[in-house]
């Protein structure tokens, strides 16, 4: 009797057999001539709806025929149509338009020896980098002081949990030693929790009433469940 490993590979040799016999495979050639790439991004890439709209697939890496011009042959089934782009392996260095905006995806219909030759106006870049403003200088100091402050007793609390659980794992747990540091890690929390809280109350502190409101609406929208990590991505937007 054949094993399940042993039929599930029968049944997909026959599934990949029907398609092969109802849907032609077809093969594309396509060519593109793009702006000068430099040698960290090496590579441009073919994504679409032939693979999932994945920027980086290695199967789908375009060869140099010349400079500045790449190319690629690929399978597809016939006569259907497909969507692409072109990439440098991420969606953040996409092919855009001269203007830096977005453009509607490539189209075409597939048939075999069909060849596709195509212009990249220009790749998406990376937004350069502002110098952070002196107000997150003074609230990033204020955090590192922060964290430097709560190292011990983050130190502690993990004592304190080694001790916790070798004594959970006596053959007779000692209840009064549990209690005792229950009692302790509780004071060791309250403190950390005590010391975050005034971070918070200082940097408030700091900002203006126009940050206070640009803040107060990011963290203040319906179904906000994360309101720390909001506020924090907010405060960084008002600051920086």
């Amino acid at each position: 009797m054949k094993s399940f490993a042993s039929k599930l590979a029968c049944m997909v040799v026959s599934v990949m057999h029907i398609a092969i016999v109802f849907s032609q495979v077809a093969a594309v050639k396509f060519t593109v001539y793009t702006p000068i790439i430099n040698s960290e991004e090496k590579s441009v890439y073919l994504a679409g709806s032939f693979n999932y709209w994945h920027e980086k697939d290695s199967l789908y890496r375009m060869k140099e025929i010349g400079t500045g011009i790449y190319s690629i042959t690929i399978p597809v089934f016939e006569n259907r149509e497909y969507t692409y782009k072109y990439t440098l392996g991420t969606w953040k260095k996409v092919e855009v338009a001269l203007n830096d905006s977005d453009i509607a995806n490539r189209k075409f219909i597939s048939l075999n020896n069909k060849s596709l030759i195509d212009t990249v106006k220009k790749w998406k870049q990376a937004a350069p980098k502002r110098d952070s403003s002196e107000q997150l200088k003074r609230l990033n100091l204020m955090k590192d002081s922060l964290m430097a402050k709560l190292k011990p007793e983050l130190a502690h609390i993990q004592e304190l949990l080694k001790l916790y659980v070798q004594n959970m794992l006596r053959p007779i747990p000692d209840k009064t030693q549990h209690q005792q540091l229950d009692e302790q890690a509780i004071g060791r929390i309250g403190n950390i929790y005590r010391q975050i809280t005034g971070l918070l109350w200082n940097i408030a502190a700091s900002l203006s009433e126009q940050q206070k409101q640009q803040i107060s609406k990011s963290v203040n929208q319906p179904n906000q469940a994360d309101a720390l990590n909001s506020f924090l991505s907010a405060l960084n937007e008002a600051v920086r």
